[in-house]
């Protein structure tokens, strides 16, 4: 609902005084947990809401619920077993700490600071440079950053001394 220039419920006001708002679905995604502010977005013409942070298969939901659309979705990677990387030795063969000791630190940097400030985007692209020596490591990371698992990520690279 906060946006530059136009806020989100100016914006609705507007396109639900076109000709052809009232057929446009507008779902309001905001960053308030307060009961007021939902209110207030439905009041101002918003369809529904969503709080962030959101999983997909929230959106995907709500956007099939209102629109009536069906969602057909890749298959998700493979988790990896409960015990990958467990323990107290992390420097074992094939565990997490292994694999983050190959990596190059800047690596490891740039995706810590990409996980503190919540980039999403950047923090995929980033694991993508991982994906071909440790796709399944990889894959872990990218499950972690989209379930915003950010505090899992930042403790595991900071376990490895080589990131503040």
């Amino acid at each position: 609902m906060r946006m530059p220039v136009l806020d989100g419920y100016q914006a609705t006001r507007i396109i639900k005084s076109s000709p052809r708002g009232f057929s446009i679905i507008i779902i309001a995604l905001t960053a308030s947990a307060f009961e007021e502010d939902r209110e207030r977005i439905l009041s101002e013409g918003c369809d529904d809401f969503l709080r962030k942070p959101f999983r997909t298969n929230e959106i995907c939901d709500m956007l099939a619920e209102h629109l009536g659309v069906e969602f057909i979705c890749e298959d998700q990677p493979e988790r990896l077993p409960a015990s990958y990387g467990a323990g107290e030795d992390e420097r074992l063969p094939g565990t997490r700490g292994e694999i983050l000791e190959t990596l190059p630190e800047n690596w490891l940097v740039d995706l810590h600071s990409a996980t503190v400030a919540a980039d999403l985007g950047l923090m995929l692209d980033i694991i993508g440079r991982i994906q071909d020596d440790f796709p399944e490591f990889a894959a872990e990371l990218s499950r972690l950053a989209e379930d915003y698992e950010y505090k899992k990520i930042t403790a595991m690279l900071e376990k490895t001394g080589r990131v503040e």
